[in-house]
């Protein structure tokens, strides 16, 4: 009889985390960040990213992203935390070396240097309804703080906003897309690629939620018990003396 009680205790706490659901993500969320899959062609060049997590510039300034423009991206130590800042991984000449780390997304290679990503001041916050708000979002690489500018690019895109699709039910997929301006020039007037971010994996139950729906199981064992143990000294079939 234990045992079966601790099955069901353990069957509703799974069953209440697979309802769990948000409109806005919440502090501690983690979106999970699933790998880019590169296709290349006769000659081994790049040809696209056909599917995962990616960046890209749009080289040739021409307002779209093509396949060859795009950077393969890889979870990193913690992938994507909602509410909070991080710092600066990986970034250097060269590419990746061992030792080389990062929180969101494992550090890159992009024309021969490492780069990766990180969250500065503003942590990104937000839902399906509103986007996320990406204005702390920035990259490093070969040893530098790439400048972003308060403008954006392209169709459907706003600046700072990352356009999020979510089901709104942890554990199911999402995908985040976001588009900002580089600019090395302090005057803003700028013709350089804009950037393009690809994010797309799981929203995963926050550590506290899980925990909280193990207890709700275990709170649920405990009731079964004690009435169980009422039944027995009400009953007179089940004293014994010895």
């Amino acid at each position: 009889m234990f045992m079966k009680s601790l099955a069901l205790a353990f069957c509703i706490s799974a069953l209440c985390t697979q309802s769990i659901h948000a409109a806005n993500l919440n502090t501690g969320d983690v979106l999970t960040i699933d790998t880019g899959i590169p296709v290349f062609d006769g000659n081994g060049v790049q040809s696209d990213v056909i599917s995962g997590s990616w960046f890209a510039l749009d080289e040739n300034v021409n307002g779209q992203i093509s396949g060859n423009e795009k950077e393969a991206l890889s979870m990193g130590t913690t992938g994507l935390v909602i509410g909070l800042t991080t710092t600066p991984g990986a970034s250097h000449s060269g590419c990746p070396v061992t030792g080389d780390s990062n929180s969101i997304d494992a550090p890159w290679c992009h024309f021969d240097n490492t780069g990766s990503d990180y969250i500065n001041g503003i942590p990104v916050t937000g839902g399906t309804a509103t986007g996320l708000d990406m204005r702390g979002w920035t990259v490093t690489w070969n040893g530098a703080a790439v400048p972003f500018i308060p403008y954006t690019w392209g169709t459907g895109f706003s600046y700072g906003i990352g356009n999020f699709v979510w089901d709104e039910t942890y554990g199911h997929g999402y995908t985040l897309d976001f588009h900002a301006r580089t600019c090395g020039d302090p005057s803003g007037f700028c013709d350089e690629p804009g950037y393009a971010l690809h994010l797309q994996g799981v929203v995963s139950v926050p550590e506290a939620s899980t925990e909280g729906m193990m207890l709700a199981g275990l709170s649920v064992l405990v009731y079964v018990g004690r009435r169980r143990a009422t039944a027995k000294v009400a009953s007179p079939e089940y004293l014994s003396f010895n």
